[in-house]
This record gives structure tokens, sequence and C-alpha cells, in this order.
């Protein structure tokens, strides 16, 4: 095996009682046991009838993937990547020319790296550690798209948008996940919306009766 295959840069010194700090320690939090749990995924999934976890967070990824048009021309930012499943699964199903995961959390960047190594894939999947709303390690324009299907390390949505459009080349396609405010009463009632250059797959929050 490769030893440079899934690879990307060192660690991130936080300062001390910073945000980001916190955050990673937060999600830090069993990362070192729990990484094969749910095959790795760690968004909402999409669920349809009778399906399990790992089939309603695959067709969750394989949706927006989808939906942002990726392809074999892409190159895809993967803002808040966790174990890194789905850009496994991304680069095995949609085959985009490269992908880059980045999370605040280092555990989950090593558990990554682990997972692209052991699916055999090459230097077109890496992992970085890092902040959503600081992306100028990657110079501006670098990606064609840009996913975030649970990112919660992020300090402000605004600061991390700002972010990913500079990252990102116009136009480019940016997929994401989020809980609505005013969700829908029952899972399985899904609304999307787009603009020319972006979308946003909302998921449902579930009301209890």
């Amino acid at each position: 095996m490769n030893n440079e295959r899934a690879s990307g840069g060192g660690r991130v010194a936080w300062p001390r009682k910073s945000h980001e700090r916190r955050v990673e320690a937060f999600y830090s939090i069993g990362a070192t046991r729990f990484g094969d749990c749910h095959g790795g995924y760690l968004n909402f999934g999409l669920w349809e009838d009778g399906c399990d976890y790992l089939r309603a967070a695959e067709n969750m990824v394989r949706h927006l993937a989808s939906w942002g048009g990726v392809d074999d021309r892409s190159r895809l930012l993967d803002v808040g990547c966790g174990f890194g499943a789905q850009d496994v699964y991304l680069a095995h199903n949609f085959r985009p020319h490269a992908i880059v995961g980045v999370d605040i959390a280092w555990p989950h960047v090593l558990a990554s790296r682990a997972r692209a190594r052991e699916a055999g894939l090459g230097l077109e999947v890496r992992f970085e550690h890092g902040n959503a709303t600081d992306l100028s390690v990657f110079p501006a324009g670098s990606f064609t798209h840009a996913l975030a299907s649970r990112a919660s390390c992020t300090s402000t949505r605004e600061s991390a948008s700002s972010a990913r459009r500079r990252a990102c080349s116009p136009p480019a396609e940016r997929c994401f996940s989020r809980t609505t405010r005013s969700a829908a009463r029952r899972a399985g009632s899904w609304t999307a919306s787009s603009s020319h250059s972006s979308g946003v797959w909302n998921e449902p929050k579930v009301v209890s009766n």
C-alpha cells in the first residue's frame, strides 16, 4: 500500500480557550472507538419506507451529489467530513476528479484517512484538519462543488458560507443538508430549494405529537 494514499497535512494547533478547540474536544469524544459505528456515517439520513440507517445515510449523500451534478470533472470539498464514509461512497459511485474532506476534529481526519486507505483510494481523495470558516489554505477557485451533509463545526453560517464561496470557482454547486427551523411534522416530508448556483436539502425536524 502506498503510504501517500489518502494523505493530507498535519494537525492544526488551535489556541487555548478558542471556539475551535472546544468544538474539536466535543466532537472527538468517542471518535477512536466509534468510527465504524453505523458504517462511519454521521448524517441524519434520507429515509424511505423499509430502509435501515446505513441505507438512509447513503441515500442522503447520493441525493445531494446527484442534485448537485457531481461527476468525473468535479473537484469536491466536503465540509465537516466526519469519518469520511460519504467520501468513500462518492469516490466509488460518482468518481469525481478529486475530493478533499475538511473536519475540525483531528481523530475524524485520521479515521477518514484510514478508511480511504482501506478502500484502496489514492491521492484523488485526501483529508485535512481545519475550520470551515477559514479555508484560505486552498487557493481561490480550487473546487467546483462543496458538500456539507451535517457540518456543525462552524462559528457562524455567514463566515462559513463566505469561506466556501472563495474556495469554489463560480458557478459552483453547493449542496447542504440542514434541519429546518419551521420543519415538517412528520418524517418523509422533505423540501428542496435551489438557485442557479446553490442548493439546500432540508432535513425534517420530527415533532412529537
